[in-house]
């Protein structure tokens, strides 16, 4: 869709230090339940195989490579009027850069309730209650690896520094690739945003601080407790390992449970807008009916995929996805700016100094 008013972006006057950072805030919550979500289960599986140090430089390097293209999608956006991913991607490379863009958005996004609501936004309070869930999760995990006396690193099992020679080492890698894609969730929440530059520089503020704070903190932080607590015999989810024993075992798995229900609706809102824009068009007026039809034929497509393959729908959904984030996160992001600077060059109209006096004023701000 195109951004009501790309063409004039809101001065400065618009919004308080405070409204920026309430909005930098709320969109920092819902961006952190979209990024998160099943990734926390498999990442200490990884620690365990790549070891803690090369583990944590491979986070390092993908999350800020995701950081990276996120922000030249969201500079494309500002640059074409889109916010969008293939409105953007057609104003860059036209009708065949789109169907691509599409076509791997669908394939990448293959609970109900909270996937109907209209706004992204409106899971700010889904997404505290998340961040609260992994952090009780994440303590769990480090109290009960200091209490054992962190067994892994002292018996040897757990590599500190170079992993060991394994079968599970590509599996490991790729985990922690998959864990930190958060593009296709950013543009639906761009357009919820204030419009023009102002919109674009609070969601950048956003993707750094989930990306580069809240995702390789967390990640880390679990991924060494139970690594270090189990070192090769950590599973590819973790909660299968044990934790806290008996009936609180099985309240810790309910309430994981319930957290990951709450952190698929982000992905299923940026898939319902990709489809939205596929059978509405970009500038289609919102409509309840046609929303809850398109959340109830995504939601009952993925079901039945999981249902006619039982043992094999997630080696399906694995290679789809496993496809499309390397599209979507990675590689298209970054035709799209090659394009757009190749065809338009360097912009230095005052779109682009207010831009930059936008992006200094945010970064004096302080969030409260």
């Amino acid at each position: 869709m195109e951004h009501p008013s790309a063409a004039s972006s809101p001065s400065l006057e618009v919004l308080t230090p405070h409204n920026r950072s309430r909005l930098v805030l709320s969109a920092t919550l819902t961006l952190t339940l979209s990024i998160l979500g099943s990734s926390v289960l498999p990442v200490p599986f990884a620690i365990s195989r790549t070891g803690i140090f090369m583990g944590l430089v491979t986070m390092v390097v993908v999350a800020y490579s995701n950081a990276l293209t996120s922000i030249l999608l969201l500079r494309a956006s500002g640059r074409t009027g889109h916010d969008t991913y293939e409105g953007v991607a057609e104003s860059a490379g036209g009708p065949v850069l789109k169907v691509a863009t599409r076509v791997s958005l669908i394939l990448l996004l293959f609970v109900l309730p909270l996937c109907c609501m209209r706004r992204m936004r409106s899971l700010e309070l889904a997404g505290t209650a998340g961040v609260g869930v992994v952090a009780a999760i994440a303590c769990i995990m480090v109290w009960d690896s200091w209490q054992a006396g962190f067994p892994a690193i002292a018996s040897g099992d757990l590599p500190l520094w170079a992993p060991k020679a394994s079968s599970d080492l590509p599996e490991a890698f790729s985990v922690l690739g998959f864990a930190f894609y958060i593009q296709p969730m950013m543009m639906p929440l761009l357009h919820e945003m204030p419009s023009g530059q102002l919109g674009i520089a609070l969601t950048e503020r956003a993707v750094y601080i989930v990306v580069m704070g809240v995702a390789i903190s967390v990640y880390g932080i679990m991924g060494f407790a139970a690594a270090a607590r189990y070192g090769q015999a950590t599973q590819g989810n973790v909660l299968v390992n044990t934790w806290l024993g008996g009936p609180a075992e099985g309240l810790l798995d309910a309430v994981m449970a319930i957290y990951l229900s709450i952190s698929i609706p982000p992905m299923q809102m940026s898939l319902r807008y990709t489809l939205d824009c596929l059978v509405a068009g970009e500038a289609a007026p919102p409509s309840t009916r046609r929303q809850i039809l398109e959340t109830v034929l995504i939601v009952l497509g993925s079901l039945s995929v999981a249902l006619v393959f039982p043992s094999a729908a997630e080696k399906i959904f694995a290679v789809t996805g496993a496809t499309a984030v390397c599209l979507v996160c990675y590689l298209l992001p970054v035709v799209i700016h090659l394009l757009l600077r190749t065809d338009r060059g360097e912009q230095t109209g005052p779109e682009s100094n207010q831009g930059a006096t936008l992006e200094a004023a945010l970064r004096s701000d302080v969030i409260h």
